[in-house]
């Protein structure tokens, strides 16, 4: 009787694949992920992560904070920048001890006090508050408020930013000289399956990484292998993606990489399996390859 109803549970989940394949090239959208009927087209899709296509830009990249959830690849230009801001911590400090350790740079982080790592020293101030679009004098700072509120310094600055989709309003919502104060972004960016919503795209996605890709290069992609792929036809692309973006005016030169494949990578989950993203040399046409 098991075996009968998991074949029936498959089976189901394989037509429901097909049918919303078809409505797809149709034109209409049936993800619960999204709010609308109305499916962006896919060239418009694929003309916008081909946007995000990483750079070597001559500046060498380095691992900080350690394998695993927490560490990132950041380019090796961090004297002179004196201050990170870090919403989002999830108990985690790692990234922020390290620099703090080898640079001296203070950081400043925000979450809820539930989240709040344990292991914080001097040079890391915990704010127990959420970063948003604005500020509500309750819950939520803006970008723009608790930079202004924290920061001591006139040098440049760092962002480390993982606040499990909010990122896309918040830095919306900050002013241009205000990102330009960040030399190095650190981003993970969530609920990507949600650009083949029209309303979603238009309105947020495309707007987005127009704003930061006018200021920044992308120097690092990197999939986060905890949460899989999402499809647009034959198209496939990580659900959640790590970003390390590096000030325009640092580039040495700007030369596009073929993988986002790193030998100081590591898996977000250890435990499952991990892929990277290869990037053609023709139209943009990107592709997963699973380890």
């Amino acid at each position: 009787m098991l075996r009968t109803y998991n074949l029936f549970v498959n089976v189901k989940k394989a037509l429901q694949r097909i049918v919303t394949g078809q409505l797809e090239e149709l034109g209409i959208n049936l993800s619960r992920n999204t709010t609308t009927t109305g499916l962006t087209a896919k060239s418009e899709v694929l003309n916008l992560l081909g946007r995000i296509r990483p750079q070597d830009n001559g500046h060498r990249l380095i691992r900080v904070g350690g394998p695993g959830d927490g560490g990132y690849l950041i380019p090796d230009d961090l004297t002179g920048i004196s201050e990170c801001f870090s919403p989002g911590s999830n108990k985690l400090s790692n990234f922020e001890s390290e620099i703090a350790q080898n640079w001296q740079i203070k950081s400043f982080i925000c979450d809820s006090v539930d989240e709040k790592p344990s292991d914080l020293t001097a040079l890391q101030d915990f704010t127990e508050a959420w970063v948003g679009p604005a500020t509500d004098g309750k819950k939520y700072i803006s970008l723009e408020d608790w930079v202004e509120e924290k920061s001591q310094s006139q040098g440049d600055l760092m962002l480390q930013i993982d606040i499990e989709g909010a990122e896309f309003l918040t830095l919306l919502a900050a002013s241009t000289h205000l990102l330009n104060r960040f030399r190095i972004v650190v981003i993970e960016l969530h609920f990507l399956e949600a650009l083949k919503n029209k309303w979603a795209f238009d309105q947020i996605y495309f707007p987005f990484f127009d704003k930061i890709l006018s200021e920044f290069d992308v120097v690092h992609l990197h999939p986060n292998n905890c949460c899989g792929t999402w499809t647009y036809g034959d198209f496939e692309f990580p659900r959640i993606i790590e970003l390390t973006l590096h000030r325009k005016n640092r580039s040495m030169y700007s030369r596009p990489v073929s993988s986002s494949r790193n030998e100081l990578d590591h898996p977000n989950v250890e435990s499952s399996k991990d892929f990277s993203l290869n990037f053609s040399e023709i139209g943009n046409r990107i592709t997963v390859e699973w380890d």
